[in-house]
């Protein structure tokens, strides 16, 4: 269920049709605890960060989207990767802000 992606609130971030998208795919195929998806401010613009929670066999990576849906890299995992498209992730993302998030 989608909430919150069509707000009245200036303050409300609004999500490119392609991400919504890629949620609802997301939402459907994934039902691990945990699972979430969150936009981040990186080298300048503002990307989507579809994080898999621990119970598949994608447990602890994440995909990270720009606002076009393409795939810039992919964090975690069992390589412990920290890097995306080259440039430190933990140096260079801010401004996290959750979208959605699997509770239960």
């Amino acid at each position: 269920m989608l909430l919150g992606f069509v707000a009245c609130d200036p303050d409300e971030e609004t999500v490119p049709m392609c991400i919504e998208d890629r949620l609802t795919d997301f939402q459907n195929t994934t039902a691990c605890i945990g699972d979430n998806l969150a936009s981040w401010d990186f080298r300048g613009e503002k990307v989507y960060c579809f994080a898999y929670g621990f119970c598949t066999t994608t447990q602890g990576t994440a995909d990270v989207y720009d606002e076009n849906c393409a795939l810039i890299c992919t964090l975690g995992g069992a390589a412990g990767l920290q890097t995306c498209d080259g440039v430190p992730w933990a140096e260079n993302a801010s401004n996290e802000s959750t979208i959605w998030e699997k509770v239960n």
